[in-house]
């Protein structure tokens, strides 16, 4: 709202943010979201809430948040769920989030990535009904070559891991 639409932020602005989607955001942080009436985003992994929605194990440990449980919070309006990839949250052969693999040329690193992000905004729509505008870099890798790919998917809103002072701008 602040870049699209101009609307003030307040004198000091915070966001909560969960990265992950791990159960203990909903056994922990929702019941806090509603006491205070408070507002966050977690970013969802749609490869382990599918795993946890089907076994229906709960550990404030490990285990990650269903898709039911993810409705359930979105419904509430105090939280925004965003898209932190399907799979990609991996740092198996070679992979490490949306970052390019070895010998990787364009067309083959844009589309893997893009179906696997493409898959978890089908899923995160078809089980929960989120059509979701905030994308989550995993690890926090946000490779410039992903930026236009991210935006070109609809996304109006990315976050990524930078050493440095975050800046709020009203630029797109």
């Amino acid at each position: 709202a602040y870049v699209q639409e101009g609307t003030p932020l307040p004198e000091k602005p915070v966001m909560l943010t969960f990265d992950d989607g791990y159960y203990n955001n909903y056994y922990y942080g929702f019941p806090l979201l509603q006491q205070y009436n408070s507002k966050a985003v977690i970013a969802v992994i749609g490869y382990y809430s599918d795993i946890y929605s089907q076994n229906e194990e709960k550990s404030a440990y490990y285990s990650h948040i269903t898709w039911n449980e993810i409705k359930e919070m979105s419904d509430s309006g105090l939280v925004e769920i965003a898209n932190h990839t399907y799979n990609l949250h991996s740092q198996k052969s070679g992979k490490m989030g949306v970052a390019r693999l070895s010998g990787e040329n364009d067309e083959t690193y844009l589309s893997r990535i893009s179906e696997d992000i493409i898959k978890m905004q089908d899923l995160l729509f078809e089980k929960t009904g989120i059509d979701s505008d905030i994308f989550v870099y995993p690890f926090g890798i946000a490779p410039e070559a992903s930026r236009e790919l991210i935006k070109n998917l609809g996304f109006i809103c990315s976050f990524s891991c930078e050493g440095k002072k975050s800046v709020i701008t009203r630029n797109p």
